[in-house]
């Protein structure tokens, strides 16, 4: 967590109840490619006890609004491969990227 906060060019968002109890928050940090700026969402949480409730619908969006007003042209993340993670980004218009493929080497 502390890693990704501590970019140059990190963005978050914490949610919070009526309470002001924090319930929720997304990180990510902006990528500059060749031509374009995207986003990397690394984390979307959501405290058990809210979820399921359009919480983290809500949170997503925001961070998608509020990315876009800053220049990013897309939002890509790596995302569990569950049934349960495919709807809720397929609901939010999220698509698995066909042009790429995780790569992963593992240290014996």
């Amino acid at each position: 967590m502390q890693q990704v906060l501590s970019m140059i060019d990190s963005f978050s968002l914490i949610m919070k109840n009526e309470q002001d109890i924090v319930i929720g928050f997304a990180m990510g940090y902006f990528k500059q490619y060749d031509d374009i700026v995207g986003y990397s969402l690394e984390e979307i949480i959501i405290s058990a006890d809210y979820q399921h409730k359009g919480f983290g619908s809500i949170l997503l969006k925001e961070i998608e609004t509020k990315v876009k007003e800053k220049g990013a042209y897309c939002v890509e993340l790596q995302a569990v491969n569950d049934e349960l993670h495919e709807k809720y980004y397929n609901k939010a218009g999220y698509k698995n990227a066909a042009n790429f493929i995780m790569k992963v080497k593992w240290f014996e």
